[in-house]
């Protein structure tokens, strides 16, 4: 009975650790979006808004799981916010070569410290090429600490 126990733990912990894709991301990972004027400050503790004015960033990830639609589990983003409201959009864009806006979800806060945002629903594109794009808008003192994509392999 021992035995038949281990063996199923073994496989339940192979099944769980084989269906997620977790990928972490340091906030200096980001850069001002275009337009932007606004030198940010980049430190071990990641992006730091230093100026007086909002500051809008974006931050790559990597999908890998393109073979399936939906493969998307979440994505969470560490943040710190000073005063005002933090805001991040996750898009995911079509296969297509203009990367056409396929879905998109923003997710926010207004409560003041360190939080962390999550809950994004987007469908993604089933194709080879389609990718997600992270938009924030950091208030001033607000700071992107790390942000983190989840994936499964089962769409």
């Amino acid at each position: 009975m021992r035995v038949l126990l281990r063996g199923l733990c073994g496989v339940v912990m192979l099944a769980s650790s084989a269906a997620a894709d977790v990928k972490a991301y340091h906030g200096a990972f980001c850069i001002p979006s275009v337009g932007e004027f606004d030198e940010p400050i980049y430190s071990g503790d990641g992006i730091l808004n230093f100026d007086s004015t909002d500051l809008s960033i974006t931050c790559p990830l990597i999908r890998d799981q393109m073979n399936n639609a939906n493969t998307l589990v979440d994505v969470q983003i560490e943040v710190h916010n000073d005063a005002g409201a933090i805001t991040c959009t996750l898009e995911s864009q079509d296969e297509d070569s203009a990367g056409t806006v396929l879905d998109f979800d923003t997710v926010g806060t207004s409560s003041i410290g360190d939080r962390q945002l999550s809950g994004f629903v987007v469908v993604a594109s089933a194709g080879s090429e389609g990718s997600y794009s992270l938009g924030c808008s950091l208030g001033p003192d607000d700071i992107l600490y790390h942000y983190r994509l989840e994936e499964n392999d089962k769409g």
